[in-house]
């Protein structure tokens, strides 16, 4: 029986290889328990869709009485747990119906997971190392909330926050409305008489805000949500992993824990984490279907260990540090590679700008703002149907862009779309502190030469560029834009 088929049946000795038995009963204080718990069998129907496996989005991905699945580790949370009857609060609900990657919602690969999903994942993470670290209950309980609520985003995430100037602070508003209070006075009962933690409602008003904000200078804040960008923080070591291993196909992320038997290096990472990441760069910016990636000839293999920055963790002196800069570097250099193979490629860029183009050509003819952050993206696509701005949607138009130097010839053509605008913020965390033979400094000080082709990319953001897609799909008038 392999490690994988023991979890799943709920074998003890194999859960413990993940994590100690102290943990594991901390965990299960919380409703945490691993997959193949028998606690949890009752719950999985396998007529409904489990959240966040779905590769469309609809209202079928949010929680419907299935266990919240832990994207990172084997395990879930029961939907007897007060934490998950957070996840049904309706504005955090809905985050599950919320893409987290592009527009085209016929490219499944480009949708998963949810902005739900990723909440719940940086809030199971934050409570974990919450647990590992000893908090008391009570910050354990906060770093959790903290995780759950970080990331509102409008429908259609970040292209409609660029469309309108939305930010996440627009989007929280619906979280404290006036319709809202009596849920979180009811919830926030539940808990102290769950957990026997009290909590007030200006208490966690003030706690959300200050982290979604990135002003949440303890410990929740810090290792949920950190207070600068430029730093490293669960939020960033999650999306890039999940990014990683489940919407770019052609990363093959075994996890060793799986096989305590095989040296992780021994059989399939032999090149340098560097050269793979090229090599993985090369295969995205050259490959055009962005709804396939699996078709890519070559995989590329990253061992889960490798990019595994949890066990290198500490908070010293109020700001979180990474004790192992290997671990970093290849977390950064992998994240490097999202952002410019997959995040940034043009098939993803093109059909945002194109999008906002369209919406602010007409404002009063497309859903409002409060529309936007309130409504899940399947409801959205209904009201942009025949809208200029909803053939954007399509994964037809998602093909052939690419982006030419300012000296090419880009001026309307009858069979070209051009769009000119600047290349979108890139944050690689250089900033991080690490520590490094007693020394803790921010990692592109300690190691500027290896830091180097990273902050050549970080120093993109904000560049012109031009976005050129030729033998458009759906015929159009010759468009020529400016952002």
């Amino acid at each position: 029986m392999s490690v994988e088929e023991a979890i799943q049946q709920g074998e003890p000795w194999a859960i413990e290889r993940f994590f100690p038995p102290e943990e594991l009963r901390q965990l299960e204080y919380w409703g945490i328990f691993p997959e193949g718990d028998a606690r949890l069998q009752s719950y999985f129907d396998p007529e409904k869709t489990i959240v966040g496996s779905s590769g469309v989005l609809t209202e079928a991905e949010e929680p419907n009485g299935q266990p919240l699945i832990d994207g990172i580790d084997p395990l879930a949370l029961s939907p007897e747990s007060p934490l998950y009857e957070l996840s049904t609060f309706p504005p955090v609900r809905r985050m599950f119906s919320v893409g987290r990657l592009g527009l085209s919602r016929e490219a499944p690969f480009l949708n998963i997971s949810s902005r739900g999903q990723h909440e719940f994942q940086v809030g199971a993470e934050g409570l974990k190392f919450a647990i590992k670290n000893s908090w008391p209950r009570r910050d354990q309980l906060l770093t959790f909330i903290a995780g759950q609520t970080h990331d509102p985003h409008p429908g259609f995430g970040d292209a409609a926050k660029a469309t309108f100037g939305i930010s996440e602070v627009d989007a929280m508003r619906g979280y404290f409305s006036d319709e809202h209070s009596s849920w979180w006075n009811s919830w926030l009962k539940i808990v102290d008489d769950k957990f026997g933690i009290k909590l007030n409602y200006q208490e966690i008003k003030e706690l959300i805000e200050s982290v979604i904000n990135r002003r949440e200078n303890g410990l929740s804040g810090v290792i949920t949500h950190g207070s600068s960008k430029d730093r490293l923080d669960l939020d960033f070591w999650t999306y890039t992993v999940e990014d990683a291993r489940t919407a770019i196909q052609s990363v093959r992320m075994p996890d060793a824990r799986y096989d305590p038997e095989t040296h992780p290096l021994v059989q399939v990472a032999r090149p340098p984490f560097a050269e793979r990441m090229t090599q993985l760069r090369a295969g995205l910016l050259g490959f055009d279907n962005l709804e396939d990636l699996g078709r890519m000839k070559k995989s590329v293999w990253i061992y889960f260990q490798e990019v595994d920055i949890r066990p290198h963790l500490k908070i010293v002196d109020g700001q979180l540090i990474v004790t192992n800069p290997t671990i970093f570097r290849n977390l950064a250099q992998l994240a490097a590679v999202l952002y410019e193979g997959h995040y940034f490629h043009p098939n993803t860029l093109g059909p945002e700008f194109m999008f906002a183009k369209e919406i602010n050509a007409d404002r009063a003819s497309y859903p409002s703002i409060e529309e936007f952050t309130t409504l899940t993206d399947s409801q959205l696509a209904e009201k942009l149907k025949g809208t200029p701005a909803g053939k954007w949607l399509k994964g037809g138009n998602h093909h052939g862009w690419r982006i030419v130097s300012s000296d090419e010839s880009h001026y309307p053509q009858p069979d070209k779309i051009a769009v000119e605008a600047t290349y979108p913020k890139v944050n690689l965390r250089l900033s991080t502190p690490v520590m490094y033979r007693g020394d803790i400094r921010p990692y592109k000080e300690l190691f500027p030469k290896e830091a180097e082709p990273l902050v050549a990319l970080e120093r993109r953001s904000g560049q012109e560029m031009i976005l050129v897609k030729d033998d458009p799909v759906h015929p159009l008038d010759n468009l020529y834009i400016m952002y």
